[in-house]
């Protein structure tokens, strides 16, 4: 689904034909492909292209552009997730 940050802005990638190393944007939420994203069980978030290749987010250097990048399970493709209360 989407990874939505405020009211109407999601996580996006920036160029999802060409997915490794591309740069993840924040930008007006449409559902596009480019901004569907799953958990994997390594707490990454996965971006998954039409080829059905997965990607994760990955961060870089501090101040550097958030990218998508092979998953390799490097500390900077491991994110917090909250827990969300499961409903009867």
């Amino acid at each position: 689904g989407t990874m939505r940050l405020q009211s109407n802005l999601c996580l996006d990638v920036a160029n999802p034909d060409s997915p490794s190393g591309a740069a993840v944007i924040v930008d007006q939420c449409t559902g596009s492909a480019s901004q569907q994203w799953s958990i994997g069980g390594a707490r990454n978030l996965l971006f998954s292209n039409l080829g059905g290749e997965q990607y994760c987010l990955t961060e870089g250097a501090a101040g550097t552009q958030l990218t998508i990048q092979e998953c390799t399970g490097v500390t900077g493709q491991n994110w917090s997730m909250p827990v969300l209360p499961v409903l009867p």
